[in-house]
């Protein structure tokens, strides 16, 4: 189940009282907590920007990192988003919404991007992760082949725990701009002999 907005709100205002942002703002916790408030409740979201985030310039890049909900943070985010680091330090809320592949936002007008591999090869850009089990041959002659297909079928079941990965990554989206972006990578898998892709 999702969060609703209040809960988003009361979780993100606690994590900030939690760093002692009213403190260093020389607020009360009900002082601090109604201009948090009065911010978010000026913000008005759309069908393109349906997102509300409350912003507080005083809390720290890297505590937001820590508290992220992603699976996968590319190294240099943190510093990318200090770059983009607004100079005003009013507490403000913003309305975000998701960006498509053309950088367009909106709705989507297609169906979700489908699970499986296409029948028509396309272009697509992938990460892809090789891994070769040193001591393989050793490693099949003392535990057999069913066990090494158990254990096989374990490693890929925890490596492979979902769908997809939710990730906080770079774009560049020219030769002098790039951005923080929020995206989703689906993972799949294949492995022989004592090789596995992912």
């Amino acid at each position: 189940m999702s969060e609703s907005e209040e809960q988003k709100f009361e979780k993100t205002v606690a994590e900030f009282l939690s760093e002692g942002l009213h403190t260093r703002r020389g607020l009360t916790v009900d002082e601090y907590t109604a201009v948090c408030r009065k911010a978010w409740d000026e913000c008005h979201t759309s069908s393109a920007f349906p997102f509300k985030v409350l912003i507080d310039p005083l809390h720290s890049i890297e505590s937001m990192l820590a508290n992220s909900t992603q699976d996968s943070i590319h190294y240099r985010v943190a510093d990318e988003l200090k770059a983009q680091k607004d100079p005003s330090m009013e507490i403000r809320c913003e309305a975000l919404g998701t960006v498509k592949p053309d950088l367009s936002t909106g709705p989507d007008e297609n169906p979700p991007l489908p699970t499986e591999e296409p029948d028509v090869p396309e272009t697509r850009r992938y990460l892809l992760a090789v891994f070769d089990v040193l001591g393989f041959s050793a490693l099949l002659q003392e535990k057999g082949l069913s066990e090494i297909t158990a254990l096989y079928s374990r490693l890929i079941a925890e490596a492979v725990t979902k769908d997809a990965i939710r990730t906080y990554t770079i774009v560049r989206f020219s030769e002098t701009q790039s951005g923080s972006v929020l995206g989703v990578l689906p993972v799949r898998h294949a492995h022989f002999s004592d090789t596995i892709f992912l």
